[in-house]
C-alpha cells in the first residue's frame, strides 16, 4: 500500500518529486507553495487507501467471525456544513466541479445516509468488501486514475514543474 501511495503522489508532483530527490529544497519549497501539488492528490491517494483496506479486512476472520460485513461508503461533493461554503459560493462551486467533475452536481446528506443505512442495516447481508462511491457519476467519469487537471491547471503545473 505504501508503495502504491508513493507511486501515485510521484506521478502526481512529478517536477516536486524531482526536486526532493536532486536535493533541491528550495525550488521544492517553492513548487509546494506555489500550487504545484494538485489539491486533491491526498485527498484521492487516502480515499483509495481506505478502498484497499476495506477489500482487504472484509474477509478477515476478525471480522467475518463476528457476522461484521466492512464497506465504506466514499461520497463526492455533498451539501452539507463543511462544504456548504463552496456549494453556496458559485465561483467556487464551479473551480470544484471542474477539478473534480460530478455527472449529476451535489449531493445531498440523504444520499449518502440511505446507502450507511442500507449498508449497517439487516437488509444487508451478502454485501461486504465494497467501497461504494455517492459522487454523482465522479467515479465513473474519472476510472481508477486521478482526476484529469483542467487545462488551465495543468499549464499552472506544468510550468511550475519545468523551473524544477
Amino acid at each position: 500500500m505504501a508503495l502504491s501511495s508513493i507511486a501515485m503522489l510521484r506521478q502526481a508532483h512529478a517536477g516536486l518529486y524531482a526536486a526532493c530527490l536532486d536535493g533541491r529544497r528550495a525550488d521544492a519549497l517553492d513548487l509546494a507553495r506555489a500550487g504545484g501539488l494538485h489539491p486533491r492528490t491526498a485527498y484521492e491517494t487516502t480515499k483509495r487507501a481506505v478502498s484497499v483496506w476495506i477489500r482487504h479486512q472484509a474477509l478477515q476472520d476478525r471480522w467475518v467471525r463476528h457476522g461484521v460485513l466492512l464497506n465504506a461508503v466514499a461520497p463526492g461533493i455533498i451539501d452539507t456544513p463543511l462544504t456548504r461554503h463552496i456549494v453556496q459560493d458559485r465561483q467556487a462551486l464551479d473551480m470544484a466541479l471542474e477539478r473534480a467533475p460530478q455527472a449529476l452536481g451535489v449531493g445531498r446528506p440523504e444520499h449518502v445516509a440511505a446507502l450507511a443505512a442500507f449498508l449497517a442495516g439487516p437488509a444487508n447481508g451478502f454485501i461486504t468488501g465494497q467501497t461504494i462511491f455517492v459522487d454523482g457519476g465522479h467515479e465513473a467519469q474519472v476510472g481508477a486514475g486521478l482526476p484529469a487537471l483542467s487545462a488551465r491547471a495543468q499549464a499552472d503545473y506544468d510550468a511550475l514543474a519545468s523551473r524544477a
